[in-house]
């Protein structure tokens, strides 16, 4: 059995199950390019118009020298067209 031309109202995503759904973002060797501890996590949609929408913030985690993101919302994949981690404004 193959899903094609799947979309589904209810999450408004083309995505099958959870797989297809992003949850969190681990960047390791962190400590290369750390500036700060916190950064915002961004989200365009749309390829022909650039808009990013701020989507949570991701943390420098000292322990495992990773960013680490975590969402609480279903952020469908095939929806993402660029996801950006961005510095803080100091």
């Amino acid at each position: 059995m193959v899903a094609s031309n799947y979309f589904s109202n209810q999450t408004n995503c083309t995505g099958v199950n959870l797989a297809d759904s992003l949850h969190s973002i681990y960047v390791y060797n962190a400590d290369s390019f750390k500036q700060q501890n916190f950064y915002h996590v961004e989200a365009a949609y749309n390829s022909t118009q650039e808009v990013y929408t701020i989507i949570g913030n991701a943390s420098y985690d000292a322990d495992t020298n990773r960013l680490v993101f975590h969402s609480d919302q279903f952020l469908c994949i095939s929806a993402l067209f660029r996801l950006v981690i961005r510095n803080l404004s100091p």
